[in-house]
């Protein structure tokens, strides 16, 4: 009996360590990956190739890489988290790339590694971009690079910044 136990203990220990490791091996290998390139300075590739040209997004800095949904309507949750779940989302009604006004692209960014494995976090680590860092923008086959000149952390009812 009491060796049964132990076995029973053994199992559980084993299933909560790979559950552990689902959970915080994605985060951990992206953080990782990041230091260490930023520890050997390591620049980011600029040759990265896109995931999608049609509409796609790469931040070679933190080696973000993904397709953009159109006109995903970021008033309608049902919608939007559905894209969000495969990629980024380009907000309907804002502008598209190479055109005069402003694009509001949004992605999951969630900073709880519990929520990883639930979401496609693209935006994990986009803290780490600083002023000047590139964001590359792919639109009906066209690039457009775009520059970080700033940065804040805002609440998702704060929309006068769309």
């Amino acid at each position: 009996m009491n060796y049964q136990l132990k076995a029973f203990g053994n199992i559980l220990i084993l299933f909560a360590f790979v559950g552990l490791s689902l959970i915080f091996l994605p985060p951990v290998r992206q953080e990782a990956r990041y230091r260490f390139k930023d520890l050997m300075g390591i620049k980011p590739s600029e040759n990265i190739k896109p995931k999608n040209t049609d509409f796609g997004i790469v931040i070679p800095k933190i080696d973000a890489n993904q397709k953009v949904y159109a006109n995903v309507d970021a008033g309608n949750e049902r919608e939007y988290q559905a894209v969000l779940q495969k990629g980024v989302a380009h907000a309907k009604g804002t502008d598209l790339p190479g055109g005069e006004d402003d694009i509001y692209l949004f992605a999951h960014s969630t900073g709880d590694v519990l929520n990883l494995r639930s979401f496609n976090a693209v935006f994990y680590l986009l803290d780490k971009l600083e002023k000047g860092d590139e964001i590359i923008v792919y639109y009906l086959g066209r690039r457009y690079s775009y520059y970080v000149y700033d940065k804040k952390i805002v609440e998702q009812n704060e929309v006068e910044y769309l």
